[in-house]
């Protein structure tokens, strides 16, 4: 039986969910492996480290929009349909998510009587957030990914 380490400190302030985690690096190895052939969820699973059943429902949510193409048989797979230099992060995050806005209260739950002293702090960090994923492409986050030997 192996029992997971219970965390003790908060690994980071910004945290995005699986799923856009699980969106954002398969898209940057499809940017980098598929050399315009389609790639199966199996294959990108196994590279990237991440539940076959996960990824394909991330995958197939992508292929509603316009960012990602879905082929089904025994050749099919996914292939990208919008340019990586003209993706942003901010685009595959909000075709998984929705639109990136101010959640309310930093602390979770507000309690606060009149103005709240936080809100300014996290207008600022959803505006950054929107701002930086917004100027990196897709084609520049998959220039840091190697290409994978056995695609």
């Amino acid at each position: 039986l192996i029992r997971l380490k219970q965390e003790t400190h908060m690994k980071s302030i910004l945290n995005l969910t699986k799923a856009t985690n699980i969106a954002i690096h398969a898209m940057a190895y499809i940017v980098v492996n598929a050399d315009g052939n389609p790639l199966s969820a199996t294959q990108i699973a196994a590279d990237i480290g991440v539940s076959e059943s996960h990824l394909a429902k991330v995958l197939q949510s992508l292929a509603k929009t316009d960012l990602l193409g879905s082929t089904r048989g025994a050749k099919g797979g996914f292939t990208l349909l919008a340019k990586p230099e003209d993706t942003s992060l901010l685009n595959i995050l909000e075709a998984v998510e929705g639109p990136v806005e101010h959640m309310g209260c930093l602390l979770g739950q507000s309690v606060c009587k009149g103005t709240c002293k936080l809100s300014p702090l996290m207008s600022q960090a959803v505006s950054l957030v929107h701002t930086e994923l917004g100027n990196l492409s897709l084609a520049e986050f998959a220039s840091s990914f190697e290409k994978q030997a056995n695609v």
